[in-house]
């Protein structure tokens, strides 16, 4: 009780010096008398990026090795990591496939989402000694993209495409490697690649890069990053406009964290003046509170390209992410960024003040205690 009300007291102690220095606005804390026992999320507002997703799972030989020190084989923090995402899945109407490509099999046929269900095609997944005569064998990756040409065919919108892969393949009789797969699927359809990627050597390290720069919406997930934090890649599919996360005790508790955006001149990543004594609030809080996260979104106003404006919002919100590890030491992994480029306004888009709110990076604070 007494590390906890020292925590707290250091987090109000922050918002005071805010007040102090004329940040009132930048963050405000919200605190409450909860009673024990009770978890609640609150989300106000999802808003759906993606219309379909597919998870291709990897069961090969090497998936086999230890994670870390959890005791655990990476294949079963895979699994894990799978049903901590599903639980937290809201139902916006998505379709979903999941599917094993190490060799091919069919665990959730392309369909409409239903959690149950999808955590039961979970659960069937096989690890790497159930995965049949193909443990040890070369992964045929490429094989495994092809087969997502008529999936996509049957599918409208934009679809993304969870990826396990180690950055290793066996070169198919036709020659092809992943890289001209992944593009002709982008080339033919609105898909991007999510690879949550379990490689070690530098070279398939590099493959996976190449490989996720087919389009900007596309990236590489460190496999490390999803277990215990679901919500690093939730992005891909949805957004939220605000959240508060309370855990209720018998005592005063923090129950929400709202930081004001951070807004940008036209066509401009960089952060401006007035924007950094923002972020100095937010960074003193992130340091106070080392078992928090910070998600980092980045957007534009509606001026220009929808390809030009996502690259322009990714910008954005890596500069933000920049200027916290530089000024508060606050490690990568904590940092969620994602960009979405002209999507989800939250101003009229046709006069110059609408635009000016437009283009900004949206803070959450989560995981505070």
């Amino acid at each position: 009780m007494a590390l906890r009300n020292k925590t707290l007291y250091g987090l109000l102690a922050i918002i005071l010096l805010a007040l102090a220095i004329g940040t009132a606005q930048a963050v405000e804390v919200k605190t409450e008398e909860v009673v024990t026992g009770v978890d609640m999320v609150i989300v106000d507002k999802y808003i759906r990026t993606a219309d379909n997703f597919i998870i291709m799972y990897d069961a090969s030989g090497s998936m086999g090795r230890p994670y870390g020190d959890t005791g655990m084989t990476m294949i079963q923090a895979a699994e894990k990591a799978l049903k901590e995402k599903n639980t937290l899945m809201p139902d916006l109407g998505f379709n979903a496939g999941l599917y094993l490509y190490t060799p091919w099999q069919v665990f959730y046929e392309m369909q409409p989402y239903d959690k149950d269900k999808f955590g039961a095609a979970i659960d069937s997944l096989p690890d790497t000694q159930t995965a049949g005569s193909f443990k040890g064998q070369p992964t045929p990756l490429v094989e495994g993209l092809e087969k997502l040409d008529p999936i996509l065919a049957k599918v409208s919108g934009r679809t993304v495409v969870f990826l396990f892969s180690d950055g290793t393949f066996k070169l198919p009789v036709s020659k092809k490697r992943p890289l001209e797969v992944v593009k002709a699927l982008s080339a033919k359809y609105d898909v991007s690649f999510y690879v949550m990627s379990t490689a070690e050597r530098d070279q398939n390290v590099q493959m996976l890069r190449r490989l996720v720069g087919v389009n900007p919406r596309s990236r590489v997930i460190p496999f490390e990053w999803l277990l215990g934090h679901p919500y690093r890649t939730t992005g891909a599919l949805y957004t939220v406009r605000s959240v508060a996360f309370v855990t209720p005790k018998t005592e005063t508790q923090v129950t929400e964290v709202t930081v004001q955006n951070i807004t940008f001149n036209f066509d401009e990543p960089n952060i401006r003046t007035e924007d950094r004594e923002r972020l100095q609030a937010l960074g003193e809080l992130l340091k106070a509170n080392p078992q928090a996260d910070v998600l980092l979104e980045g957007f534009t106003d509606g001026t220009g390209a929808e390809d030009y404006n996502l690259h322009l919002s990714r910008r954005r919100a890596f500069r933000v992410a920049q200027y916290l590890m530089d000024e508060f030491q606050i490690p990568r992994e904590r940092i969620v960024i994602q960009w979405y480029g002209m999507i989800n306004p939250i101003a009229d888009n046709a006069t110059p003040e609408g635009r000016a709110q437009n283009r900004r990076v949206e803070v959450q604070v989560v995981g505070l205690k």
